[in-house]
């Protein structure tokens, strides 16, 4: 899920809000797997772990100076009504969540600790 929501920072701060063209090199450019961005098996974790952390610095510092009020440029801008980085962080912190509580599931599964434990 790394891989996802590290393409999700790119598509959602880069693409829509920024208007940055889509070059190709996402995971999902036409023609390609749909699900793409969850096919990881040969891309070590600390690769995965790497690259999305550096999204994120990218994100935060592509959107430091911006208005909360500023609305997408980039494709889906004009197909109905264009989405503001208010929005676009909200809709941000919801997926991330999302997807932690699926790894905090699976985390589960595997050591059964629920809830919070102290670390050490």
């Amino acid at each position: 899920m790394r891989a996802h929501l590290r393409w999700n920072e790119y598509s959602w701060f880069q693409l829509n809000v920024m208007g940055v063209p889509d070059t190709g090199q996402t995971p999902w450019t036409e023609g390609g797997h749909p699900d793409a961005e969850m096919l990881v098996d040969d891309i070590p974790l600390a690769q995965l772990l790497d690259e999305y952390d550096a999204e994120c610095a990218r994100s935060n510092e592509t959107i430091a100076d911006l208005s909360l009020d500023t609305v997408e440029q980039g494709p889906y801008a004009g197909k109905g009504e264009a989405a503001s980085l208010r929005y676009v962080l909200c809709h941000m912190i919801e997926e991330t969540a999302r997807h932690v509580g699926h790894l905090d599931i699976i985390r589960e599964l595997i050591d059964g600790a629920t809830g919070y434990t102290k670390l050490g």
